[in-house]
């Protein structure tokens, strides 16, 4: 980070996203932050989380909107890189619980933005971070947002990226992943919906395909110890279960935690909340319970001395709260 604090750097990916010409930057932002996610040195392992929650305190609701406005007017060109750059951003962005549940007050105008991108058969990337963003709205929106995907037929596109997979034979890497997060929305629906939704996925063209996708996926012994193809291969066996034992879908349901589900999706150990003040930033210890702002809900603190500091120093200008607006 050298001199520049956490919120300095914000602005900064905040000003590039708002200016979608400048496509180059969000894409050197996005290959910064992987080195520090993958750094083996824990500082900057700490500070890609630590941006990604404040970036998520600060601009959520600018990146929907960048979002929704920018899909409409975006050529193939900006598609390619512009679009593709920002939404892999935003993908990264719903990394906590209390992000997605800001994103969920917008979805019935960002949804059919996000799933309108997995019809771009040319970006798999983009398609990857469509899927991606659609699961992690589901982990924590649960029921109330599987009727919306429903309506703007989900598994119809679900199916379409499944059959490209199946007939190519894709199994390499890049592949098994976008089949594991349409697996997994597909799970989403089966489990969190209602019983006519799961009368609909019974007879669902992309869970056929998934059957057929997942033979050929078991007769590839090389990949007999990868977690993604393991990972595949589990949730559809669930989605066999519940659609076939309807007296099983409540007791699944019930462990259905949305904190452990992201972390699982994120392939953490521990959850990485971070006092919002800008001269603590202290990493909870899972044991202690940081208060949130009660206005966005958003920003959390170790103790009252910190949320007071921040509230002068910054969050007072920056909060999202609706009373803050």
């Amino acid at each position: 980070m050298g001199s520049r604090t956490i919120e300095d750097y914000v602005e900064e990916i905040i000003q590039y996203v708002e200016d979608m010409d400048r496509n180059s930057k969000v894409v050197e932002i996005l290959y910064t932050l992987l080195r520090m996610l993958y750094s083996s040195k824990k500082k900057h392992n700490l500070n890609y989380w630590r941006i990604l929650q404040c970036l998520g305190e600060m601009a959520t609701d600018k990146m929907v909107q960048v979002l929704i406005r920018n899909e409409k007017h975006t050529c193939n060109y900006h598609i390619n890189v512009s679009l593709s750059a920002v939404m892999k951003l935003f993908a990264y962005m719903l990394s906590n619980v209390a992000v997605i549940k800001r994103v969920l007050l917008f979805w019935a105008s960002l949804g059919p933005v996000v799933i309108k991108v997995l019809n771009y058969w040319n970006q798999p990337e983009l398609i990857l971070s469509g899927l991606t963003i659609i699961y992690r709205i589901i982990i924590v929106g649960r029921a109330t947002i599987i009727d919306d995907l429903v309506k703007n037929e989900i598994e119809k596109q679900l199916y379409h990226i499944l059959r490209n997979k199946h007939d190519s034979k894709a199994f390499r890497y890049f592949s098994l992943v976008t089949v594991k997060y349409s697996t997994k929305i597909l799970h989403g629906l089966s489990v969190l919906g209602t019983s006519r939704v799961r009368h609909q996925m019974k007879h669902s063209l992309a869970l056929k395909i998934l059957a057929d996708y997942t033979a050929m996926l078991n007769q590839e012994s090389s990949l007999k110890t990868s977690e993604v193809r393991n990972d595949i291969l589990s949730s559809f066996s669930e989605i066999k279960l519940v659609l076939s034992d309807e007296s099983t879908v409540q007791s699944v349901q019930t462990y259905w935690n949305s904190k452990i589900k992201l972390r699982e999706n994120l392939e953490n150990e521990v959850d990485f909340i971070f006092c919002s003040s800008p001269s603590c930033r202290r990493l909870s210890n899972g044991v202690d319970k940081f208060r949130y702002c009660g206005a966005c809900k958003l920003s959390r603190y170790c103790n009252t001395q910190c949320q007071k500091e921040h509230w002068k120093k910054g969050h007072k200008k920056n909060c999202l709260g609706e009373s803050c607006q």
